[in-house]
């Protein structure tokens, strides 16, 4: 946003959000970026802007899962 001349701005979060960001904060992920996306509704003369839409996308490390595998065999 930076980069294209936008002022940095609030966005107001519900409960519920917050709880789910400070989860994931919790799990040891960190916050890699964030999509911006702005609802539009057209209008009879110009679209209006109403909903601006946040998802952040957090990372973290895991260890891979090793599948263990057992085969039986069948005798007739």
């Amino acid at each position: 946003m930076r980069k294209l001349g936008i002022p940095p701005f609030v966005v107001k979060l519900k409960k519920g959000d917050i709880s789910w960001i400070r989860k994931r904060l919790e799990e040891g992920a960190r916050l890699k970026l964030a999509f911006l996306g702005v609802g539009r509704r057209k209008g009879k003369k110009k679209p209006t802007y109403d909903k601006l839409y946040v998802a952040p996308v957090f990372t973290r490390e895991v260890a891979p899962e090793v599948a263990q595998l057992s085969i039986k065999t069948w005798t007739g």
